[in-house]
């Protein structure tokens, strides 16, 4: 489910608006689509603001400007998979297009009346009909603004088609979170492969993704016979899939997380298509959440940290290469914990910061220390004398070391932090892994 993300003053937006409007008053559409496109690509959440819905159904609708325009929007634009929630289909033909009316709602608006609308709809269950299946009938003269009549029920309903026409979005688009994708592996009909810029059209039509992703994108070729049929094209898909893995361009286990789609000549320009979209795996996955834990624990410790010591300390963690250091190094330790079930250390050396983590397949924190049978002190003393370099009685090296805790489903996350600048009884200990006696014996 996408989070809405509202900025507190709602400056972002009014920039992307201005940006928008100055693009299309200059008759730049295809510019405008793209910053729309890539907005909507980067943070998905965006369809759930007002702002940003507004500025795309105005692109969409604007018929006269594409005539008119230096650079239009292009077919393709129109096509992508991004811009599908703002188009409606027919229930029939499968045509899609984008309704004058759509905008209404955003804008508070009722009782539209359209002259020429381009289909109507149930208002009950959004049953969509274009004009060519409706079956329209002109007044006379061969006049493109001559309006027309239209007319149709549901056979769902059997309530009468009218206006307004809200978007339904297209079928066959795959719903997935862009970032969630690990590769689409490409197939067209025929002896010949396709090159990129032509499969590219292919792909965006049917994915959320755009021509930075053109990475994520693997072209192969195919046997005679390879695509005759259901079977024979899980057939290709599957030995496909398992090439790539063999390669080592595809994680583990990619088939059980791939899905198959078949698109036929009519939608796509220059043969069918077969298209393997290839899922991360949870592992790949994790270490983006794990980040977002570790940014959690850092942002909460320096808001309740003094503004010197200790807040100095965990301030000092924020950046993004520290944090990015934290996250990959604690993935590494839960997956080594994963696979041996044991107590599990792993480290890294970024900068000056030097990360550790201690990940162990506990459910609770608080049944962690249980885990250090000399006390955790003793264990973190240790880490301290095995990965620092200590010159005169003081550390060279920023520390902080992560205890991590999982049940398979949660993880859960501490750290002890120990400053470079701070002599050697200065350690800010995550302690809920100290014991009574520990904590005493550090005054906490």
């Amino acid at each position: 489910m996408r989070k809405s993300r509202e900025p507190e003053n709602g400056q972002d937006y009014e920039a992307l608006t201005h940006q928008v409007e100055a693009l299309m008053k200059a008759g730049r559409g295809r510019v405008a689509a793209d910053e729309i496109i890539r907005r909507l690509r980067r943070c998905p959440e965006d369809y759930d603001n007002r702002t940003v819905r507004i500025l795309a159904h105005t692109l969409l609708q604007s018929r006269t400007a594409r005539l008119t325009a230096a650079e239009p929007m292009t077919d393709q634009q129109r096509e992508c998979a991004i811009l599908a929630p703002f188009l409606t289909e027919c229930s029939k033909c499968r045509t899609s297009w984008h309704s004058l009316s759509a905008m209404a709602p955003e804008l508070g608006m009722t009782g539209i009346h359209v002259a020429n609308p381009r289909g109507l709809q149930c208002q009950q269950c959004r049953y969509s009909l274009c004009s060519d299946c409706l079956g329209s009938t002109g007044q006379g003269g061969e006049d493109i603004d001559q309006p027309r009549t239209v007319s149709g029920s549901c056979p769902h309903c059997r309530s009468p088609l009218t206006t307004p026409v809200l978007a339904t979005g297209r079928r066959h688009v795959t719903r997935i979170e862009p970032d969630d994708v690990e590769a689409v592996i490409v197939v067209r009909d025929g002896l010949i492969p396709p090159t990129l810029e032509q499969a590219f059209p292919v792909v965006s039509k049917f994915l959320p993704l755009i021509e930075d992703d053109l990475g994520l994108i693997h072209i192969r070729r195919r046997a005679v016979g390879d695509m005759d049929g259901s079977r024979s094209s899980d057939r290709l898909a599957m030995s496909l899939v398992h090439d790539l893995e063999r390669e080592g361009a595809l994680y583990p286990g990619a088939w059980e997380r791939s899905k198959r789609l078949e698109v036929m000549a009519g939608a796509a320009r220059g043969g069918d298509y077969l298209l393997t979209v290839v899922r991360k795996s949870d592992r790949q996955k994790r270490p983006d959440w794990l980040a977002d834990q570790v940014r959690e624990h850092v942002q909460v410790m320096t808001r309740q940290a003094p503004a010197s010591g200790q807040g100095k300390c965990w301030k000092s963690l924020t950046r993004a290469d520290s944090l990015l250091a934290s996250a990959r190094v604690v993935d590494e330790a839960l997956a080594a914990a994963f696979d041996s079930g044991e107590l599990v250390t792993r480290h890294c050396a970024v900068d000056r910061l030097v990360v550790a983590a201690t990940a162990m397949r506990i459910p609770d924190l608080r049944y962690a220390r249980e885990q250090f049978p000399e006390g955790y002190v003793e264990y973190f003393t240790g880490l301290v004398n095995r990965l620092l370099r200590i010159e005169d009685g003081k550390i060279t090296d920023n520390f902080v070391h992560w205890i991590v805790s999982t049940d398979d489903s949660t993880v859960k996350v501490d750290a002890t932090v120990y400053p470079s600048w701070a002599n050697r009884e200065t350690r800010f200990f995550a302690v809920d892994m100290m014991s009574a006696q520990e904590l005493r014996a550090a005054g906490l």
